[in-house]
């Protein structure tokens, strides 16, 4: 579950960090993926991966209903030791 909102610009308040919400939404959030990793040296991977994230509708003024569901590509770089077996 998660939660988003809109929120004046709390640096020009008068009293920082007095926050008005303009608009709020809560919604659920799946994001299946796979990643592919390789083995660079013993402690040392290197991977790519690849997800889609499901989200229900939003009811945010201005956003569409489906503004946070999409593809999300990337790459990771991963330092440490690795027990294989």
């Amino acid at each position: 579950m998660a939660l988003t909102s809109y929120t004046e610009d709390m640096f020009r308040l008068p009293e920082p960090y007095d926050v008005q919400y303009e608009d709020a939404s809560a919604f659920l959030v799946a994001e299946p993926g796979v990643e592919l990793a390789f083995n660079l040296v013993r402690w040392v991977r290197f991977a790519f991966y690849g997800k889609y994230r499901f989200t229900t509708n939003l009811m945010l003024n201005d956003t569409g209903a489906q503004a946070l569901t999409g593809w999300s590509t990337g790459v990771t770089l991963k330092i440490g030791i690795f027990r294989v077996e």
